[in-house]
């Protein structure tokens, strides 16, 4: 196993799937469609036209490149009108040049699970995707074992830098909602 693969391990950064996923219609002139998701797994998407009831499979690196994280699909050609472009593909919290740049900064797989966890829960919108797909979202039960994995983490090191969280009013009020019984 690669320290990259034990940093998304001790973050639960699994990738989740997106199946059948409509990112465009066509119109003869666009070719630039967005994921609802990103960043993607890299080359683990799969691109394909639907017009009417044929549905045509596209290559990767002929038909298509895809900006894995940004979730940008470029076909070559704009599909024709009323084509609908779908997608299947994998999605992470964090993309692999972001964990690598963890690993990078901090050393080991431990400080790196630290600093993304800090920036897990300073950024709202990345926590919000980390508990997206729950069946009973609890973000305040989540963000609670989220703190305490990062508590037992740091207790583990020392000479850690750290995200610091929301301190001031305006930012307690931003983020009231995730925050629950923390604001």
């Amino acid at each position: 196993m690669t320290d990259l693969e034990r940093l998304r391990l001790r973050i639960a950064d699994k990738a989740r799937v997106v199946v059948d996923e409509t990112i465009g219609r066509g119109d003869g002139v666009l070719a630039l469609f967005q994921t609802q998701f990103a960043p993607l797994v890299e080359n683990h998407e799969t691109v394909y036209l639907q017009t009417g009831a044929r549905i045509v499979a596209l290559a990767r690196g002929v038909d298509y490149t895809c900006d894995a994280a940004h979730g940008l699909v470029q076909l070559a050609v704009a599909p024709e009108a009323d084509a609908r472009v779908r997608a299947v593909y994998y999605h992470t919290i964090f993309s692999e040049a972001e964990l690598n740049d963890l690993l990078a900064q901090a050393g080991d797989v431990t400080r790196a699970a630290i600093l993304a966890l800090q920036i897990l829960l300073a950024d709202v919108e990345r926590f919000i995707k980390y508990t997206l797909g729950q069946e009973t979202v609890d973000r305040v039960g989540t963000r609670d074992a989220l703190t305490a994995l990062l508590a037992e983490l740091k207790a583990s090191v020392s000479g850690v830098p750290g995200v610091k969280l929301a301190t001031s009013d305006a930012e307690v009020t931003l983020l009231s909602p995730f925050l629950g019984e923390w604001a």
